[in-house]
């Protein structure tokens, strides 16, 4: 069995926790598989450097990362752009490295047209030069994700990329894969398995312990910008919530789950009610906190995912087909909410109360089924090579 593989993790980033999760998923199968791989990350995902990530495999940046980060601190993409000429590969995370065996993008929602700009002229023309470069000596696997709507030509013309050059494109959820069956995408190239991050445990450090049995509360700049939602709505919402919480004899805490724009969300809340912030987490310490949370409230997706397979019940706010498909997969589709109304979150809130054991169970087993998919998964990825 070959140990020394090459793999390239693309998709994936430390500003966004969900992703950061993502990726430690992917390090702890190689691990367990390949422990003497070799893995190389993305230029644009690990700012901080790539021993902010805990991994006992030979990880490190791609060749040239620290000309890439001064190009990508001047701004060269937009610069390029204002003056119409041509935007190398390079610039956008897509050149080629020699002696690749897997590519695996973990990049949780990316291909669809609520993401317009992503298929612009210069972003399709650098994805055709990665995938058609990486498909001569290498396995591209998309790693489960959402994807959809393709009705733009924009996305079409992308879709068709990924059916010629990878492959499995693994969509997360029910209506991703028929977004993908119905569009260029080869059919047998198309699979269906959960988010995997369900194999990754988080862990708690000591100083957040004094959270045990607080009510998680996510917020989401998303659901402002992707959503329908005005600001206003959003915060009276949350401060709402709490309150009624409060009201209920709950501690509450708000958890960060991104970068400065959550951030910015939380403090902003904070402002018009007292309520702890936590935030500057790794994503690891972001599951751990939510696992010992009493229930978790919602707008990151994988803030109810690790709720999720913390076996705690979630209610969530939503902005993506992801939402609605991830609590109808848990059997918790009670407690996504349809609208800003503090009345159906107060329900959904008094429904949890009541029903907190059977729900646990509920998800006990339906976390059981998905760690069972999940190894399917991997044993299918990596089969050809073992």
């Amino acid at each position: 069995m070959r140990k020394n593989l090459k793999i390239l993790i693309t998709g994936t980033n430390t500003l966004n926790k969900g992703a950061e999760l993502m990726l430690y998923a992917v390090l702890k199968e190689i691990e367990s598989r390949y422990p003497d791989a070799e893995v190389l990350f993305p230029y644009s995902g690990l700012p901080e450097g790539c021993s902010y990530i805990k991994t006992s495999l030979f990880f490190h940046k791609k060749p040239y990362y620290y000309i890439y980060r001064f190009f990508q601190i001047i701004h060269i993409v937009g610069i390029l752009r204002r003056l119409n000429l041509p935007i190398s590969p390079f610039f956008l995370d897509k050149n080629f490295i020699n002696g690749i065996d897997y590519v695996l993008d973990a990049g949780g929602f990316q291909f669809s047209d609520q993401w317009p700009i992503q298929y612009e002229d210069y972003f399709y023309k650098s994805w055709l030069y990665f995938l058609k470069k990486y498909s001569e000596t290498s396995s591209i696997i998309f790693l489960p994700q959402a994807f959809g709507p393709f009705k733009l030509s924009e996305s079409k013309k992308l879709t068709y990329l990924l059916s010629e050059f990878s492959k499995l494109i693994i969509a997360r959820d029910v209506i991703s894969y028929k977004y993908l069956e119905d569009s260029n995408i080869l059919k047998n190239k198309i699979r269906l398995y959960p988010d995997f991050t369900v194999l990754v445990n988080g862990i708690v450090p000591e100083k957040f312990k004094k959270y045990s049995n607080f009510v998680c509360i996510i917020p989401n700049y998303r659901m402002i910008d992707k959503g329908t939602h005005s600001m206003n709505d959003y915060l009276l919402l949350f401060v709402g919530v709490i309150n009624h919480l409060y009201s209920l004899n709950f501690k509450v805490f708000l958890l960060n789950h991104e970068g400065k724009l959550d951030l910015k969300l939380c403090k902003m809340i904070s402002k018009r009610i007292k309520i702890p912030i936590i935030t500057g987490l790794t994503a690891l310490e972001v599951k751990g906190v939510i696992s010992i949370s009493k229930f978790v409230i919602t707008s990151r997706f994988h803030g109810a995912i690790s709720a999720f397979n913390s076996c705690l019940p979630c209610i969530a706010t939503s902005w993506s087909h992801k939402y609605q498909c991830l609590f109808d997969e848990y059997e918790m589709n009670d407690y996504l909410l349809k609208s800003l109304k503090l009345s159906e979150v107060m329900c959904m809130i008094n429904k949890i109360i009541e029903n907190q054991n059977s729900i646990k169970e509920k998800l006990v087993n339906k976390k059981n089924k998905n760690i069972v998919r999940v190894n399917r998964m991997w044993n299918e990825i990596f089969n050809d090579k073992e």
